[in-house]
């Protein structure tokens, strides 16, 4: 199984290939466009490509050959048609984003099936009284559902609510339907609220579509205007193109605005919830009473089972009848959120903002990879640079590394780079997109990307391999989140981070567990108890910690009641959940809610002020002392502090910690050793898996900073290998130590530097071979250099280099720059010497020539190369093609847009059309004035040779 791994790393399936996403403004393309662009990606390492139909931002012009393809024109089929083919011969996949731009939509949905978004009004009266009121011109929209409640402390009596939805009538105005008025209504004594719920007549449009495509957005809770999209916009595609012409089929984000709403939520409510949502609907607003949040959790999750039922899932069978996989972005979506990753073939998450650093991020990735891992999913995607840096165009393969490492130490083995814009061979401009690095042929080092793609390769092909492994799970307290909030298009994964806390997550991570998110469906549905905690999608989870939860549906609690009475470990901090779900038969489940948990934790233990967590040993010396036996709960009369406590319940403990930070770390600790236990754990992670008899760990060090980590592997007792994956070779650790639990392991990582270790019993122990210290025999300043850039006609000379933007000529260039030299080495260099060179400073990427020969490339920090064998005594030459980020030709303030006139000769005609959309989204304002000099580029500082020790 080891010599299988070590292939993995040596020469990585070609399927593991990431791709990019592929910008078509307006569906201005080409056919010459497209075939370079595609020989470029396949160049680069790509394994495929993604289309995604945007807005245009440029006018037709046939003396240009410049025309926006309108959406299902016969031109629109054929240069499909074309794509495919090519993609075909370059052994790339074609995957395609449904529609044109997002969401989901088009001129063919009708506003009865668009997606709706309720807007609660509200007047409140005093009576004895009688009161109409013509709304005619104050709403804009028709009244779903209206009440009238006498009011009490702020809060709506429940058992006064009348509906009044029908009050609420047409009003005509010679004959039309004008308006809306509501019709006279006693108001009784007292003080008293009419609600009603306007569903808005303005619906959400697709977001800047491309020609022909514009129209609203489904409703995406119906299964009948799904269909429609489905039928229209996408079924013509998939018959033109061929089955399985597509790859996957793919769903951005979930960014319906104000989808709070739909044409069949009452009906569907009374059917599944078993009660009419309409007397009850001033809950999803305002204050009825202690059954408030039931109502709201009842809403909330009959719109997440439409969601689920009438969207995701029809998505992912559709694209299976037609010969393509389902790739799901769910994030933004209000529903179960893991159950609505876990409909696609390929869950996808997100990397949003400045995100090259180590961190768990929840709300776009975490969620995504633990659907995978509970609901069986061998691959899990990322949208990988999304607005990485700020200002853009500043961001290098350095910085792109660490960016992916970050989403390879959250679990994810797939990579979609966001993202590569369509331009023709000789545009006269560049087309970047607004909210993305600008990865594509025409960035100037673009030439050294294809280093990073082969490493995106090697470690996503090496994280499908076997089983991902994680002992600890995060419920999710989904039912809290809905129960909480008001009527809204809910950001389910936002809001639950915000309910877990960021940083509470991220320091379970970096106190070395591995952690995967659990829902009540994989609980229930998909868990099956073993000794010790509970298996799920091939993991074993042996603890399991519930966050400031306090509702559990009742079949939850029963299942975690048994997954401690197994073995398991349940720990709750700040809270411990005694409430049900739901508004019918409330009590009943409140009171089987309560029993499951109580057996627990005990009886009418609530927290009430915190205290320092205590160990468990304290807390069984104090229980003692006070004649309490030790993991019995002390009686809330002797002490008003919340103590942390421990009780044993059949083979497993359940815990109570008073805080979700140092005590909830604590209580692991005591609980359970790391996984791995890291010493550098802010700017190193890790991500553990198994396959056969061996288990290996992805390591990498996200900083710019060289680490000397040391990595305690619990349970690891057989020899092991360490191994780089961005070379494939093998790296001896500093050092090691067996102990009674588990291997130390001291590892040298070099800045930004990933490393591999297998630990296997076909390694033999004895043999692991250790490193030796690093002993240069002699070091050299490399002087008088010669600058150049030829495509300018511009040469200086310098003592040792410096940066090109220093020379008043080349502020704002971006490009190519060569610094050249001559040097003499007097002795003969061995066959086994290494000599090296080393860069002081390189902005940002490096081709090395040593005498004719490319003797390698520099596209990350340590700025060392083995040039050794491309050495000879005597007179040498050396040539660094060194090249800079696209941003200090951008910041030129004579490049400027110019405005379109007013009326253009051909489509769109409107010339403030299209000057409409570059200013919003191609504008380089925002960079020129967050940046107001030119960035550094080229080398800067001493460039030394270095001859090593040959025993080295």
């Amino acid at each position: 199984m080891l010599h299988e791994l070590l292939e993995v790393i040596r020469h990585p399936e070609e399927e593991a290939k990431g791709y990019t996403r592929w910008w078509w403004y307006g569906c201005a393309v080409t056919r010459e466009g497209i075939a370079t662009q595609l020989e470029a990606m396949s160049a680069s390492g790509f394994g495929g490509v993604e289309i995604q139909i945007l807005y245009p931002i440029r006018p037709d012009n046939p003396e240009k050959g410049i025309r926006n393809i309108p959406f299902f024109s016969p031109e629109f089929f054929d240069i499909l048609s074309f794509t495919q083919l090519e993609c075909e011969k370059r052994g790339l996949r074609l995957d395609l984003t449904l529609g044109s731009s997002w969401p989901f939509g088009g001129p063919f949905v009708p506003s009865e099936l668009a997606m709706q978004c309720a807007i609660p009004y509200q007047i409140d009266l005093h009576g004895p009284c009688e009161y109409e009121c013509d709304l005619t011109t104050r709403i804009v929209g028709e009244v779903s559902v209206a009440v009238m409640g006498r009011m009490q402390d702020c809060v709506m009596l429940p058992e006064t609510v009348t509906d009044i939805t029908d009050r609420f009538v047409v009003k005509h105005l010679f004959g039309w339907p004008w308006g809306t008025r509501m019709e006279p209504l006693h108001i009784p004594e007292g003080n008293w609220k009419i609600v009603f719920f306007v569903i808005h007549r303005y619906r959400q449009m697709v977001g800047k579509p491309a020609p022909n495509a514009e129209g609203y957005v489904i409703d995406h809770c119906r299964s009948d205007a799904v269909s429609c999209f489905f039928e229209n916009m996408v079924q013509p595609i998939s018959n033109h193109l061929g089955y399985g012409a597509i790859n996957s089929f793919f769903c951005d984000s979930i960014e319906c605005d104000g989808h709070n709403w739909s044409g069949i939520l009452l009906d569907e409510f009374q059917k599944r919830r078993g009660y009419d949502l309409r007397p009850h609907a001033y809950a999803l607003w305002g204050d009825l009473g202690d059954i408030s949040p039931d109502v709201r959790h009842d809403y909330f999750l009959t719109m997440s089972e439409l969601t689920i039922e009438n969207f995701f899932e029809p998505f992912t069978a559709w694209s299976k009848r037609n010969g393509a996989q389902a790739r799901i972005q769910a994030h933004g979506t209000w529903a179960d959120i893991l159950k609505a990753y876990a409909t696609a073939d390929i869950p996808e998450g997100e990397t949003f903002g400045d995100q090259n650093v180590l961190g768990c991020n929840t709300i776009h990735r975490r969620l995504a990879v633990s659907a995978g891992h509970l609901y069986g999913k061998k691959i899990i995607s990322n949208e990988t640079f999304t607005w990485l840096c700020k200002p853009r165009f500043t961001e290098t393969p350095e910085i792109l590394k660490a960016a992916v490492d970050a989403v390879f130490l959250d679990g994810m083995n797939m990579i979609v780079n966001h993202g590569f814009p369509y331009s023709e061979p000789d545009a006269e401009e560049r087309l970047p997109f607004y909210a993305s690095c600008h990865l594509c042929n025409d960035t100037p080092w673009w030439p050294h990307y294809r280093h990073l793609a082969r490493y995106i390769q090697t470690v996503s092909a090496l994280l499908r391999r076997g089983r991902h492994v994680s002992e600890i799970g995060i419920f999710l307290p989904q039912a809290d989140i809905w129960s909480d909030n008001l009527l809204s298009d809910l950001h389910m994964a936002m809001k639950l981070e915000e309910h877990i806390g960021r940083d509470v997550a991220d320091a379970i991570a970096k106190a070395g567990y591995w952690f995967d998110y659990l829902n009540d469906d994989a609980l229930v549905r998909l868990g099956s108890l073993c000794e010790g905690g509970i298996r799920i999608g091939g993991n074993e989870y042996r603890v399991i910690l519930l966050i400031g939860c306090t509702r559990l549906d009742e079949k939850t609690a029963e299942c975690l009641h048994a997954f401690v009475e197994a073995g398991g470990v349940l720990i709750a901090a700040e809270q411990i959940p005694l409430q049900g779900c739901g508004l019918m038969d409330r009590k009943q489940k409140d009171e089987r809610v309560r029993s499951c948990i109580e057996e627990l934790f005990g009886s009418k233990r609530q927290p009430g002020s915190v205290r320092p967590y205590l160990t468990y040993e304290q807390c069984s010396e104090e229980s003692d002392q006070n004649g309490i036996r030790s993991g019995q709960i002390a009686p809330e009369s002797q002490s008003t502090d919340v103590r942390a406590f421990k009780r044993h319940v059949g083979k497993g403990d359940a815990i109570f910690v008073p805080d979700r930070r140092a005590s909830l770390i604590s209580a692991l600790q005591d609980t359970l050793r790391p996984d791995v236990t890291l010493s550098c754990p802010d700017t190193v992670g890790y991500v553990h898996r198994e396959e056969g008899d061996t288990h290996f760990y992805f390591l990498s060090n996200i900083s710019p900073k060289e680490c000397r980590n040391t990595a305690f592997f619990r349970d690891r007792h057989t020899g092991f290998r360490v191994f780089s994956p961005e070379t494939g070779e093998e790296i001896h650790a500093h050092s090691f130590e067996e102990a009674s639990d588990g291997m130390r392991v001291v590892l040298d990582h070099p800045p930004y530097g990933a490393l591999v270790v297998f630990f296997s019993p076909e390694v033999d122990l004895a043999r692991v071979r250790m490193n030796g210290a690093v002993e240069y025999i002699s070091e050299t300043d490399l002087v008088n250099w010669t600058f150049s850039v030829p495509s300018l006609g511009f040469t200086a000379s310098m003592p040792e280099p410096t940066s090109w933007e220093e020379q008043p000529a080349l502020h704002y260039y971006s490009g190519e720059g060569r610094y050249a030299c001559t040097f003499t080495l007097d002795a003969e260099i061995l066959p086994d010497q290494q000599v090296r060179l080393v860069l002081t400073s390189l902005f940002c990427s490096a081709e090395v020539w040593v005498n004719g020969f490319h003797a390698g490339d520099l596209w990350k920090s340590p700025y060392h190369l083995d040039i050794g064998r491309h050495l000879h005594q005597g007179s040498n030459n050396l040539l660094l093609v060194v090249t800079n980020p696209l941003i200090n030709e951008l910041l030129n303030p004579g490049l400027r847009d110019t405005p379109l006139p007013i009326v253009l000769p051909y489509w769109p005609y409107f010339g403030n059309v299209i000057n409409n959309i570059r200013q919003e989204r191609l504008s380089y304002e925002a960079e020129r004035a967050a940046i107001l000099t030119p960035q550094r580029s080229g080398l800067s500082g001493s460039v030394r040779l270095c001859v090593m020790n040959p025993s080295m």
